[in-house]
């Protein structure tokens, strides 16, 4: 009588989960940064990001020689809305208009342009330089002043570079020297402090050799503009004394939002009288 082998027990799989465990190594995505600071959360020293040299010479000076009237008449602001019947609002200032409402303008067309050149030059989209942007083309428009356009998208490596030498040494002078012709000396220097106090964010480097004339030109566009000095000595010690880059991006950002109060205070009461 044969003997049956015995047969081994069929393997047993674990079963399949009823619902798709999630991958732990797909990384979250960032949010895009809610506002202009948190885009500079990085230090310039981290990025090997520093003033090139030709820029510090281009510090130097107040304005730039006279603009070629042919590279203005490229350049045409943006159309704005009709106002509304009842606004008093002017949709272009003109000799009537007092000096503290343009220079309110003025300190606004520079922030936020250069805010948009600085923005791009970080590396970020257009959706988020953009408002930065149209908002300086409607400063521009009640000024009477050619807003220059942003530069041309440069390769990754290359996008710091370009962003300081287009503030510093292109469109940044000429559109200063654009509100010094017709405004004066006051008016283009709180658009350099504007600016300057923008490349700060792209270049800061507080072991920099090339600090002090850094350091001497926004003490000049400050002194310059008329503003009071308690509003912008506290940046300018910060980056005497070689203070890290983030309590000069802070103080960037105070001397903005005190600068705007102050240009707006003047503004109101110019209204008034």
């Amino acid at each position: 009588m044969s003997q049956t082998t015995p047969q081994p027990a069929p393997e047993v799989l674990p079963s399949a989960p009823l619902v798709a465990e999630t991958e732990t190594s797909v990384e979250s995505i960032a949010a895009p940064p809610s506002s202009p600071s948190e885009a500079f959360e990085t230090a310039a020293e981290d990025e090997a990001a520093e003033y090139p040299t030709e820029s510090t010479e281009a510090l130097a000076t107040t304005t730039a020689p006279a603009l070629d009237p042919a590279a203005l008449n490229s350049v045409e602001p943006a159309e704005l809305p009709a106002p509304d019947a009842t606004s008093t609002i002017p949709t272009r200032v003109d000799d009537a208009v007092p000096a503290s409402l343009t220079e309110l303008a003025t300190w606004k067309l520079s922030c936020e342009w250069s805010m948009a050149v600085a923005l791009q030059a970080k590396g970020q989209t257009a959706q988020r330089f953009g408002k930065h942007l149209e908002a300086a083309r409607q400063e521009a428009q009640l000024l009477g002043v050619a807003l220059p356009e942003l530069p041309d998208q440069a390769e990754e490596s290359a996008q710091l570079e370009v962003g300081l030498k287009y503030l510093l040494e292109d469109e940044g002078p000429q559109l200063a020297e654009q509100l010094n012709e017709k405004f004066g000396v006051e008016q283009a220097a709180l658009a350099e402090l504007a600016a300057k106090t923008h490349v700060l964010l792209l270049s800061y480097v507080p072991s920099s050799t090339r600090l002090e004339p850094v350091v001497a030109a926004i003490e000049r566009s400050a002194a310059n503009s008329g503003l009071p000095q308690s509003v912008w000595s506290e940046l300018t010690d910060l980056l005497t004394r070689r203070a890290s880059f983030q309590e000069v991006k802070a103080a960037i950002f105070r001397l903005h939002e005190e600068v705007t109060a102050h240009l707006t205070g003047s503004a109101a009461g110019a209204e008034r009288d």
